[in-house]
């Protein structure tokens, strides 16, 4: 039965789910036997007071183990209270090749048992092998043992467009976002306060061996000066919309960086910090005309899109380098900048899109290119 497509129809009231299984609580859908494969989409409702009290079980969250391109959608799991093992989410323990997508929690996801030294617990999803978008996390998150982020305990896959602002409490790799980080996190912030027992404590992420692009996190909330991934800022320059734009977010009201709208920014919602689009608040935001891009900085890039050679245009001497990455933030062209026009060969690289950035004293000027 949990391949199936299910959706929710109005909101659900679980506060009875303490009382469920002498106590346990509710039985988490999918597990390593018979893992979730189905869809859910919760059109926006909510499931309250949702109650899990298995602390030496793995796999725990309304759902254990999604695998095998899976999908749940647009669904708030709020004022949860759960308690689990190994693989502990809010929404998801373990999700694998499957997508969680405009989902949210708040409340309590607590661990106090692993059978290994780390735990892997967040508050949106425990383990994740899989793709997380338009999501936050207002849950507090806490454990004694290690892994454990705001949004994810560990992240194996992709995240972006998400956030986190519930407190964090872990041992060891401890992250505002994520507690490990080995693939991508990508336009993404983290305004939870972190707080480690030992060591590898970051306001964005614990310990990485992936990547963070254009990602922040606040170093005054959070108490973390530091994060290996990344940026940190304060709370000033976190509510600040230019923040955003100047790192290519696409933001309500503006075109240079989309017209998706993924972001909006009102200072008197969210705690005057960037909200997602389906979260229903007014972007009130003005756009800065100042920004940090290519177009404002007399400089010429074209073809745009291009095929195989993209030329670069400009008389000013004082820009001393250019760079290219791909959208995970891999550098993968550096060159020193000429006045003048420099052509790059793109050949050998896949179609897609990449970051151009030419740096100029202590600023960047960034704009996209599309290699068809």
């Amino acid at each position: 039965k949990w391949d199936k497509h299910y959706i929710q129809t109005a909101d659900i009231d679980a506060s009875s789910s303490i009382s469920w299984d002498n106590g346990k609580g509710f039985a988490s859908i999918g597990n390593v036997s018979i893992p979730f494969v189905g869809s859910y989409d919760g059109k926006g409702h909510i499931i309250d007071n949702l109650n899990i009290n298995r602390p030496t079980d793995s796999l725990v969250g309304l759902f254990g183990n999604v695998e095998n391109n899976a999908r749940i959608e647009s669904l708030g799991l709020t004022n949860m209270d759960i308690k689990g093992g190994k693989y502990t989410g809010g929404i998801v323990g373990f999700l694998d090749g499957s997508e969680l997508k405009n989902c949210y929690t708040t409340g309590v996801c607590t661990n106090n048992s692993s059978n290994t030294w780390w735990a892997a617990v967040g508050g949106l999803v425990g383990f994740n092998m899989g793709s997380i978008s338009f999501c936050y996390s207002d849950a507090n998150v806490s454990s004694t043992y290690d892994m454990v982020g705001g949004l994810v305990g560990a992240n194996l896959e992709f995240i972006s467009n998400s956030y986190s602002m519930g407190n964090v409490i872990g041992n060891s790799l401890v992250g505002g976002l994520a507690g490990a980080n080995l693939e991508v996190i990508f336009h993404s912030y983290s305004r939870s306060s972190v707080k480690a027992n030992t060591s590898y404590c970051g306001g964005l992420i614990g310990d990485s061996y992936g990547y963070a692009v254009y990602s922040f996190w606040d170093t005054e909330s959070s108490g973390q000066s530091s994060s290996l991934g990344g940026e940190g800022l304060s709370t000033a320059y976190m509510q600040n919309l230019k923040t955003y734009i100047d790192a290519n977010w696409d933001f309500m009201d503006e075109t240079y960086n989309g017209t998706n709208d993924y972001w909006g920014l009102n200072s008197t919602e969210n705690d005057g910090y960037p909200f997602l689009y389906w979260q229903g608040f007014e972007n009130t935001a003005t756009i800065p005309t100042n920004l940090n891009s290519i177009e404002n900085m007399n400089i010429s890039i074209y073809p745009n899109p291009f095929s195989d050679i993209i030329n670069i245009t400009t008389n000013d001497e004082n820009y001393n380098r250019i760079t290219i990455t791909d959208i995970t933030g891999k550098k993968i062209i550096e060159k020193k900048a000429v006045s003048g026009t420099e052509q790059i060969d793109m050949s050998s690289f896949n179609s897609g899109i990449y970051l151009i950035n030419i740096y100029k004293d202590n600023e960047v000027y960034t704009s996209k290119i599309i290699k068809e």
